[in-house]
């Protein structure tokens, strides 16, 4: 089951930034049996400081099977034109592994919305939430930490992307290791270059 009715502007937080949490927004994702049968047959693809890139999951088809409709809500929620979705997998296998505070709006007209779809069977941890702060050069300088969004099993973060849209991502302990996520690209172009 996937929830699409929930994607909607009522349903949107607008503090620090724009952006909305579906709960369970794909409800099998608490199954261990498809984390563990995933887990048995996926590969690396890449790695870097950050994570690494996985080989392909089944939840990318079931977001492929819904594009059209989860489109028009995006599209119909922040009044954009978006026309795809790119998706991957992407792993924290490292304590190590982790996004700093950033913003995704050096590159607003190629995807104006990020998405995060949680693939872990039990809670790893989420998406910070951070407030905008920044230094004269314009960096954000560590902006206080409003909350942490998803993390739980199914659950879709949509950003949208903003000067003032500043996530992180942080391993919290030795423990957090293969943290799952599908990260989303939704384009207002098929021709986009990244």
């Amino acid at each position: 089951m996937i929830k699409l009715d929930k994607i909607k502007k009522e349903n949107c937080v607008s503090e620090p930034y724009e952006y909305l949490l579906i709960e369970n927004f794909i409800e099998n994702l608490t199954s261990k049996d498809i984390f563990n049968e995933y887990m048995s047959t996926a590969t690396m693809v890449d790695e870097d400081e950050a994570m690494c890139s996985m080989t392909a999951h089944m939840v990318e088809d079931i977001i492929m099977e819904n594009k059209d409709i989860m489109l028009q809500k995006i599209n119909q929620m922040w009044d954009l034109e978006i026309v795809d979705i790119w998706t991957s997998m992407n792993m924290f296998t490292k304590p190590t592994h982790h996004l700093p505070i950033h913003n995704d709006y050096h590159c607003v007209e190629k995807s104006p919305v990020r998405g995060i779809l949680y693939c872990n069977p039990e809670k790893v941890f989420g998406t910070s939430i951070h407030e905008n702060k920044l230094n004269p050069t314009g960096e954000n300088v560590g902006g206080k930490l409003v909350r942490e969004a998803g993390g739980n099993p199914g659950d879709l973060l949509l950003i949208k992307v903003s000067p003032t849209s500043w996530h992180s991502t942080q391993t919290k302990k030795d423990t957090d290791l293969n943290r799952l996520t599908c990260n989303m690209f939704f384009v207002p172009s098929m021709d986009v270059q990244f």
